[in-house]
């Protein structure tokens, strides 16, 4: 009996220590099989980032090398900048005709990215009667090969215009751009090639001429499809004296 009950302990102790056995083999070949998985996810992410990486670095590249071409075609001058913010001043020193207008009244911007939003915050000061004729034009407004629009019965061309709006107090203006490119923004109307642009605050009544006083400022910057403030290539013109 003594011998049995030996035998059937010892049975009983081979048959968990086989089960123990198969159950950790078991055991271990999943917890293989899991990292052997993890490890092909691993690197199925790692290509799939690796290659939007290589497709992202060759948008960056090209991009590069687009604003190159700008910055040394188009930017070399004493008066060029990359910014985000910009201020145009613009004032009149004195109410006797023909005036004496200062600052810059006239400005040439490029917007590096499409669908972006151009902003611009106006501050008006002036007198009853006083407004700025605020024009946005599609293109470098200087250029001839940008003028592409003809005053009927005139010699007179202008790049056509996004926005134009008589503004009398502080404002601030929101115009969505689809294209990026040269874009001119002008306190004194549209600026036509050859033409350059209107006299702003001059009223004629009862054949008199008037000059109002004025000073305005506008704060301009761009900002991106994703709510950004983005920097912007910036060229200044007519920052002399207007007589």
């Amino acid at each position: 009996m003594t011998q049995i009950w030996k035998s059937g302990i010892m049975t009983k102790s081979y048959y968990s220590h086989f089960f123990l056995k198969k159950t950790g083999e078991k055991l271990l070949l999943i917890i293989v099989l899991i990292l052997s998985l993890s490890n092909i996810y691993t690197y199925y992410v790692y290509t799939n980032n690796l290659t939007k990486l290589e497709n992202n670095y060759d948008v960056i590249i090209d991009e590069i090398q687009y604003s190159r071409k700008i910055l040394n075609t188009s930017l070399i001058g004493f008066s060029s900048s990359i910014l985000r913010l910009k201020t145009m001043d613009f004032y009149r020193w004195n109410t006797t005709y023909p005036p004496n207008d200062f600052g810059q009244p006239v400005s040439v911007i490029y917007i590096f990215n499409n669908n972006s939003t151009l902003l611009i915050d106006l501050k008006i000061q002036g007198l009853d009667g006083f407004y700025i004729p605020l024009t946005i034009q599609k293109g470098n407004a200087f250029s001839l090969n940008d003028a592409t629009v003809s005053i009927l019965d005139s010699n007179q061309k202008y790049a056509p215009i996004l926005y134009s709006n008589n503004i009398s107090s502080d404002k601030k203006i929101e115009v969505f751009i689809t294209e990026k490119g040269w874009y001119t923004i002008s306190l004194t109307g549209k600026w036509t090639f050859t033409g350059g642009t209107d006299d702003v605050g001059i009223l004629y009544k009862d054949h008199n001429i008037v000059v109002l006083p004025f000073r305005v400022k506008a704060d301009i910057s761009v900002r991106s499809s994703f709510e950004e403030y983005d920097f912007f290539a910036n060229k200044y013109y007519i920052t002399f004296s207007i007589q």
